[in-house]
């Protein structure tokens, strides 16, 4: 499946959602890599808890900025 220029597995987007850290000690890192394990987009939100430069260094990792 081909969605504006990236190849997936499925046409399944990880939502951007504010403030992970709140609730799991990675925060969006840890969705990050979720993300790159089942071969979609993880959509990072501009309330990250995370720098958007720690997110990109995901292995494989494939990502889109929610502004």
């Amino acid at each position: 499946m081909e969605l504006l220029g990236e190849r997936l597995a499925f046409p399944i987007l990880l939502a951007p959602t504010p403030f992970q850290k709140a609730i799991h000690p990675d925060g969006e890192r840890a969705a990050a890599k979720g993300a790159a394990a089942a071969d979609t987009i993880f959509v990072v939100s501009s309330s990250s808890t995370i720098r958007l430069e720690d997110v990109t260094e995901t292995p494989n990792g494939k990502w889109w900025f929610q502004l």
